[in-house]
């Protein structure tokens, strides 16, 4: 599995219109939630497949060696991630204008009668206020039954059509 190139570009060895492009691996990082992939470009599709420099070649043959382009690059990562919203109650003191009655003693005379009264007062209490935010966690759902080989390849393609607009599936 591979994606090819058929835009004309400049690499460090040379100009080519057949740009090999093959995942060496993937990386899942379950606690941050993002793959990292590692990729390499070569000349075209007949040097990818020399990939050991065991044989002399003749001068200006580029067998096995990766070609650096920037626009291509060598390695991308991919957010595994969610946004999820988060509540948290936390309690703060507020005014709160309440209603109190309280009992009086009354002593006349040495008769002592009981009574109450009623007034409004200020007081405070603790009042419960829910803050809501948004925070984005590891979400792994996506790579539930699907073959992360070809989602790593899929999105190396999204990545190289938002520069190049020829590129087929190997």
């Amino acid at each position: 599995m591979a994606l090819k190139i058929l835009n004309t570009i400049g690499c460090d060895m040379g100009i080519t219109s057949e740009a090999y492009v093959r995942i060496n691996n993937y990386n899942i990082d379950k606690v941050n939630g993002y793959i990292n992939i590692s990729y390499s470009t070569y000349f075209n599709e007949d040097n990818s497949k020399n990939t050991t420099l065991n044989n002399i070649m003749p001068i200006g043959m580029i067998n096995g060696i990766p070609i650096k382009n920037i626009k291509i690059g060598d390695s991308m990562t991919i957010p595994l991630k969610k946004e999820i919203t988060q509540k948290i109650t936390t309690y703060q003191l507020e005014p709160i204008k309440k209603e109190v009655t309280r009992e009086i003693d009354t002593t006349i005379d040495g008769v002592t009668t009981t009574g109450k009264t009623t007034s409004i007062e200020t007081v405070m209490e603790e009042v419960p206020v829910v803050n809501e935010s948004k925070i984005s966690v590891p979400d792994m759902s996506i790579l539930e039954n699907v073959n992360v080989f070809q989602f790593c390849y899929e999105k190396l393609k999204e990545k190289l059509l938002l520069v190049f607009d020829n590129i087929i599936d190997c």
